[in-house]
């Protein structure tokens, strides 16, 4: 990125009146644009001090995962002012949160699941995927929760109100689902970008991998673990045609790709016989503390 001059930024601003115009003109980060008029006093128009109020309910909004769109819409600000604030206030990473953190009787728990379902039997007429934005959930994650934590009512739920709806399967992972709607193809939101992926990177080849439908590590034969890795036995470069793929654990995977780069290593039996025994006694060290001397394990490699 090229430096550009305060005086450059100010001389912009005052001829197009918008950070994200001076940035985009300019080949910076409209919230950089911003920050340095700010540092240097230059008064800017359109711009409203937060009050306490607005900025409790930017947080309650963050604790549901509502999106950044539609926190600008119910505070009625811009989508850019929301994004700046949520960085000044130390929230940039809330889309980080996840479902078991959510504190009780709020977002997507058991308790709030049963008052949802509840609403929605009462309420025939209306649709789960309005209901759902109106109070800041996802519909899949919606969905999926009360599918989770009330199978039976919410399948009854389902017949009683839209139809005999049969459960579907997931392309992706080949889950069993019961659809939020008819578009509805994937169990998950997650699950529709997992298969994207597969299509663009795997070729759509992705559960061929050597373990990968049966989710067991191919290296230390963990069972379902709960991040589980495709790798290119022969790197991705080497295998544009997805041939030659085994499952790993994040683990393993981490492992192979960083021992893969130390040539010294790979390229010599006796350091990688050193390598084997040197990780067996890390891993097995307290069987022999306080001992002289160690046994030769160099048939560890064989």
């Amino acid at each position: 990125m090229a430096r550009v001059e305060i005086e450059q930024i100010v001389q912009a601003y005052r001829q197009l009146g918008s950070v994200w115009k001076v940035g985009k003109m300019l080949g910076i980060p409209g919230q950089t644009v911003h920050e340095r008029l700010r540092k240097h006093g230059v008064p800017m128009t359109g711009i409203t001090q937060w009050t306490d109020d607005e900025i409790e309910e930017l947080r309650r909004m963050v604790d549901s995962s509502v999106a950044i769109n539609e926190m600008a819409a119910r505070l009625n600000r811009t989508y850019a002012a929301v994004a700046c604030k949520l960085n000044e206030i130390g929230l940039k990473n809330y889309r980080r949160a996840r479902i078991k953190n959510v504190k009780k009787g709020t977002g997507y728990d058991k308790a709030s699941m049963k008052k949802h379902l509840a609403f929605l039997v009462a309420n025939p007429a209306t649709k789960i995927t309005p209901y759902s934005r109106k109070h800041g959930l996802r519909v899949d994650s919606l969905v999926t929760a009360m599918q989770n934590y009330f199978p039976e009512r919410f399948a009854a739920y389902l017949a009683d109100h839209h139809g005999d709806i049969e459960r579907r399967e997931c392309p992706g992972c080949g889950a069993k689902f019961i659809p939020a709607n008819g578009k509805q193809t994937y169990c998950t939101r997650k699950c529709n970008a997992n298969h994207l992926k597969d299509l663009q990177y795997f070729g759509g080849r992705r559960l061929e991998a050597a373990g990968a439908r049966e989710r067991i590590c191919q290296v230390c034969s963990r069972n379902d673990p709960p991040i589980l890795h495709v790798h290119h036995v022969i790197g991705k470069v080497n295998d544009p045609d997805n041939k030659h793929m085994v499952a790993l654990c994040a683990g393993c995977h981490r492992v192979i790709g960083a021992v893969a780069r130390i040539k010294g290593l790979v390229d010599s039996s006796a350091a990688w016989k050193r390598f084997i025994r040197l990780v067996w006694f890390e891993a097995h060290g307290a069987e022999f503390a306080g001992a002289e001397t160690l046994p030769d394990l160099d048939d560890l490699a064989s």
